[in-house]
C-alpha cells in the first residue's frame, strides 16, 4: 500500500506540473483582473476556476447535471519539449492520446456530500492524472471562499495527499476554445 500512496502523491503533483487549476464560474463575475475573485454573495462553492498548488495549471469546475466536473482551463506551458502542443499522450483510451491537454476532463462525477452541516464538500468522484493516465478518488473541500483542499486517494483516505488550490484571477486566459 505504501507504493500506492506514493503514486497518489505523484499523481496530484503531476497534475500540478501541468498547471491544472480550478476557478469560479462565470469568470466575468469574479472581480477585478488584478485580484482573485471575491466571494460570491451566496454561499461560496467549489464551482469556478482554481489554480493548483504549483501555480502551473488551472481547472474549471462546472455543473454536470446534479454533479460537478472539471476541465483543464489553463496550463503555463501549452507547448512541450518537442515544440508541439501538449497532448493527453498517456490516456488509457488510444483515441484521446493526440487530443490537446487543454479542455481535458480531469474531475469526474463529484457530488455534494451529505449532511450539509459538515461544510461544502464534494466527493464520490475521481480525478484524472494526464501525466500518468490514471484516475484516483478525490474529495474537494472549500476552506474559504478563495481556498480549497484537494484530497486524492486510492480507496482509503488515510493513504492520501492533500493540496490547497486557490481561486484563479479573473484575467486568467483559457488555453483552448471554450467548452460547449
Amino acid at each position: 500500500m505504501a507504493a500506492r500512496k506514493i503514486a497518489i502523491g505523484s499523481a496530484l503533483v503531476a497534475l500540478g506540473s501541468l498547471g491544472l487549476m480550478l476557478a469560479p464560474e462565470p469568470l466575468a463575475a469574479q472581480g477585478t483582473a488584478a485580484t482573485s475573485a471575491p466571494a460570491p454573495a451566496t454561499q461560496p462553492d467549489v464551482l469556478g476556476v482554481w489554480i493548483d498548488h504549483t501555480g502551473r495549471g488551472a481547472v474549471e469546475i462546472v455543473p454536470c447535471g446534479l454533479k460537478a466536473c472539471g476541465y483543464i482551463y489553463w496550463v503555463k506551458d501549452t507547448v512541450g519539449k518537442t515544440g508541439q502542443p501538449v497532448v493527453d499522450a498517456k490516456n488509457p483510451d488510444p483515441k484521446r492520446r493526440n487530443k490537446p491537454i487543454c479542455g481535458t476532463q480531469v474531475l469526474i462525477d463529484l457530488a455534494r456530500q451529505k449532511p450539509a452541516r459538515i461544510g461544502n464538500i464534494w466527493g464520490g468522484g475521481s480525478i484524472y492524472d494526464p501525466e500518468e493516465g490514471e484516475k484516483f478518488d478525490v474529495e474537494l473541500k472549500l476552506i474559504t471562499a478563495d481556498e480549497m483542499s484537494v484530497l486524492g486517494y486510492a480507496g482509503l483516505k488515510f493513504l492520501s495527499e492533500t493540496y490547497t488550490w486557490k481561486r484563479a484571477p479573473v484575467d486568467l486566459a483559457r488555453c483552448g476554445p471554450p467548452r460547449v
